[in-house]
């Protein structure tokens, strides 16, 4: 397994839910063509996600008879479906647990990142290693500082456009601190933390307030000659 199987098997689970970007989906296709592991990681995971879907028309049908019944039988049958659908969801974390393997099984143990992602985050990094992520830094900050629509965000920051989403309501002028905090550099792929705050100033240029930071994992590769991110977690 290379590091690009790491970078893959992160994506997957995005992949297979529709919610990956066009590069990312672009990636673990042309990666999948080549590694057969990573392809059955992949069908499997389609599988997976087939069946919670197979499961919701399920669910519609038994609602749907529910309904003709009498009201005791109503409470019966309602307690008996959600029954099973615990059963069925507690069968699909444990059978997706094991086939992500030892590195996506503690997920379920934060809300946003799993223990062994959270020990990366203040392993620190070299001051090599920051310069060399400079500019990428440096275009976090210019994206969260955007304060325009997601799709013109996207155009201009690539999959950075993530941190748009993450936008404070009203007429503020927004100057975010970006800080590095952890930095694991290979050839070609990057895992990085960094933490960020926003510094929020009113129309006129008074300081209004500093919002609560925020944790954020990157990975990242290098391509066309600069590291571009192609998977981002954060705590919202």
């Amino acid at each position: 397994m290379n590091k690009n199987c790491n970078i893959v098997r992160d994506l997957i689970p995005l992949y297979s839910d529709n919610t990956a970007s066009d590069e990312s989906r672009k990636f673990v296709e042309e990666h999948c063509r080549t590694c057969d592991e990573c392809n059955r990681i992949l069908s499997l995971s389609k599988a997976e996600f087939d069946k919670v879907a197979h499961l919701d028309d399920e669910i519609n049908s038994v609602w749907r008879s529910i309904e003709k019944q009498n009201k005791k039988k109503k409470i019966i049958k309602i307690t008996t479906t959600l029954i099973l659908i615990a059963i069925l969801i507690f069968l699909i974390i444990i059978g997706a647990n094991y086939m992500y393997g030892a590195d996506n099984a503690d997920t379920a143990k934060s809300p946003y990142f799993s223990d062994e992602m959270l020990n990366e985050f203040d392993k620190g990094y070299s001051q090599s290693d920051k310069k060399e992520l400079e500019p990428l830094l440096n275009d976090i900050k210019d994206v969260i500082d955007f304060n325009g629509e997601y799709e013109t965000a996207k155009g201009k920051f690539g999959e950075l456009a993530y941190y748009s989403y993450d936008r404070v309501d009203g007429n503020y002028t927004v100057k975010a601190k970006v800080e590095l905090k952890s930095a694991k550099l290979y050839t070609d792929t990057v895992y990085m933390w960094i933490e960020y705050t926003k510094d929020l100033y009113t129309q006129d240029g008074t300081f209004w307030m500093t919002t609560e930071p925020v944790k954020s994992r990157l990975t990242v590769i290098y391509k066309d000659g600069k590291w571009t991110a192609v998977n981002i977690q954060s705590e919202q």
